[in-house]
């Protein structure tokens, strides 16, 4: 399998959040109250972490948060294959529903019903990322672009936390 293959396949879907990100996130989130993607490679450093053998699709976000006393924030890079992508955009718009805020890196797959019909469709703002992010434990940039989406009434705090890493919008 080619590099280009290998990061475009879901057979390794747990791509880290490089530090760049993880700036801007924390810059609008003060804590990150849950990660509910989180690996032991994860640099994330949420309060509450939920693994994939719990499996956050299936957990319900706001318990975990308010169990443990948690900030009512969450940071999501969820994996980016196949069916799980449309599975997660809805899980995460329905979290946000419940009144968590939430930030999300996601592939900007613009075509995609996933991105058209929750983060388009539901998100606050969105900053397209200028260039190819390199995830942590990749040997090499992204071959697709990716997008951070948020969820949430500091669209300021957003705006000014991301404007200098790409293009940002009110949605």
């Amino acid at each position: 399998m080619t590099l280009s293959a290998s990061l475009m396949s879901s057979e390794k879907d747990d791509w880290n959040t490089p530090n760049c990100v993880l700036f801007g996130v924390r810059e609008v989130l003060g804590i990150i109250g849950l990660d509910p993607c989180h690996n032991e490679k994860s640099i994330v450093d949420a309060h509450c972490t939920i693994d994939k053998h719990q499996d956050g699709l299936k957990t319900a976000w706001w318990d975990v948060i308010s169990s443990n006393g948690s900030a009512k924030t969450a940071f999501v890079n969820p994996p980016y294959g196949g069916k799980a992508t449309l599975e997660w955009a809805a899980k995460i718009v329905k979290e946000a529903d419940l009144g968590l805020e939430i930030i999300a890196l996601v592939p900007a797959r613009t075509d995609t019903r996933a991105f058209q019909n929750y983060y388009l469709a539901k998100g606050d703002a969105l900053c397209f990322w200028k260039g190819r992010l390199t995830f942590i434990g990749a040997p090499a940039p992204a071959p697709f672009p990716s997008a951070i989406v948020y969820f949430g009434h500091a669209i300021g705090a957003f705006r000014n936390a991301f404007e200098h890493f790409g293009h940002v919008m009110d949605l």
